[in-house]
């Protein structure tokens, strides 16, 4: 890549770490939306991770970021709703296939999102993923989240790991408690 900074004619040529400082110091506003995605196309991760915190970009920037093999850009993208809505159940798949313990607690923690608001996919499809995960901590996480049918709950409650159990067996109180008041 050329990139260069001049000011009042006075050039000099940037490699990466100055455009990591300068990537930091651009405001996430439309009007930077070209300058952005020519960052995105850097082989740098940490530049295109930090472009994947932007709102303000090109839907072919969008695009291309949610297609980044980068672990660290994929736990950027997975935090961040316009990226959300873009996404499709093949795209959520390679996300899960990563095995990462970030990317897979912040999908287990906002299941909603991928399976209601934004139809990705299906709950149980999602919750099948999640469930059989090495990571006690995705299980756990998925444990404590009361959105997800009673029947994966259950099966958490007999989790190998104590506090995957636990915690969907609590779960399951709170439903029943919140179901009992209801009544």
């Amino acid at each position: 890549m050329d990139a260069r900074l001049i000011i009042n004619g006075v050039e000099i040529k940037l490699g990466h770490k100055e455009l990591v400082d300068i990537c930091y110091s651009i405001e996430d506003y439309a009007r930077n939306v070209d300058i952005l995605h020519e960052l995105a196309k850097l082989n740098s991760s940490e530049i295109r991770s930090n472009v994947a915190g932007n709102e303000h970009l090109k839907d072919e920037t969008f695009d291309m970021l949610i297609q980044d093999s980068s672990l660290e850009v994929m736990r950027v993208v997975i935090c961040h709703d316009h990226f959300k809505k873009r996404m499709d159940k093949e795209i959520i798949e390679r996300f899960i296939q990563t095995g990462d313990t970030e990317i897979l607690t912040r999908i287990a923690k906002e299941i909603d999102d991928y399976t209601v608001l934004y139809e990705v996919c299906e709950m149980d499809w999602l919750c099948e993923k999640l469930i059989v995960q090495k990571d006690p901590a995705v299980r756990y996480k998925i444990a404590g989240n009361d959105s997800i049918p009673v029947f994966f709950l259950n099966k958490l409650a007999e989790d190998s790991d104590i506090n995957v159990s636990e915690k969907a067996q609590e779960t399951l109180s709170e439903l029943e408690e919140d179901e009992f008041d209801d009544e």
